[in-house]
C-alpha cells in the first residue's frame, strides 16, 4: 500500500482473509503503518494457532 494513499481518504478499511478486521477514520501515514503492523501480528497469530 502507498502510504500517501491515506492522505487522500476519509478512512482506510483493513481486510484480512476477506474479512473486515479494521477501521481507521482520518488516517496518517503512520496510524495506518501501525495498524498494519499489529493487524498482521494477529492474523499470523491465529494461523499459527489454527495449524495454517
Amino acid at each position: 500500500m502507498c502510504e500517501e494513499s491515506a492522505f487522500q481518504g476519509d478512512q482506510v478499511l483493513f481486510l484480512a482473509d476477506g474479512r473486515l478486521v479494521g477501521r481507521l477514520a482520518e488516517p496518517t501515514a503512520a496510524a495506518v503503518a501501525d495498524t498494519m503492523t499489529r493487524l498482521t501480528e494477529q492474523v499470523a497469530g491465529r494461523r499459527v494457532s489454527e495449524g495454517v
